[in-house]
């Protein structure tokens, strides 16, 4: 125990990039993030961040749409991998919204994406950001970040170094539309 702060920041991974004046198509972008041991609590943030034009103000309220109909759409849920059959990671728990009937955010203009933590009960957290095709005025980037830390207890540093080995958020595909 060295009692050194126990927080481990995965790098921010990239969803999705649109320049000025682009469609953005209709899409599914997936990622996972792995609970690796159960009294780690993983802060999983999709942060949509906007470069207004030139002689604009931000500040609050701030309308990330701009007027256009971009609006976008997670299902978080639980996985865990099928050790005794396929070895494969399946859905065990939805977490947020469905697959069917995935939850909108934000559902607010004043909110710039969405966070919330999970505690590692599943093997992974697996995520799917839908994007309704749509128009977009300025350049914007919605990126994961995922901050990892010990629940309610300290953890040896020799195990926390072992743990955080393991927390490697991914994102197979993002999205780039220039």
């Amino acid at each position: 125990m060295g009692g050194a702060i126990q927080i481990y920041d995965a790098a921010p991974l990239l969803l999705l990039s649109v320049v000025t004046g682009r469609v953005v198509p209709s899409t599914v972008i997936s990622f996972r993030v792995p609970t690796p041991d159960s009294r780690v609590t993983a802060s999983v943030a999709i942060v949509v961040s906007v470069q207004q034009q030139l002689g604009l103000q931000q500040g609050f309220p701030f309308d990330i749409t701009n007027g256009a109909a971009f609006s976008y759409a997670l299902w978080l849920a639980g996985r865990d991998q099928d050790e005794g059959g396929s070895g494969l990671y399946v859905p065990t728990v939805n977490l947020l919204g469905t697959r069917a009937a995935p939850v909108a955010v934000p559902t607010d203009i004043n909110i710039m994406g969405y966070s919330d933590d999970f505690d590692g009960g599943q093997d992974e957290i697996y995520g799917e950001f839908t994007v309704a095709g749509s128009w977009f005025a300025n350049p914007l980037a919605a990126r994961l970040y995922v901050r990892y830390q010990p629940s309610a207890c300290e953890i040896c540093d020799d195990e926390w170094r072992e743990i955080v080995e393991q927390c490697n958020p991914q994102v197979p595909q993002s999205l780039v539309v220039t």
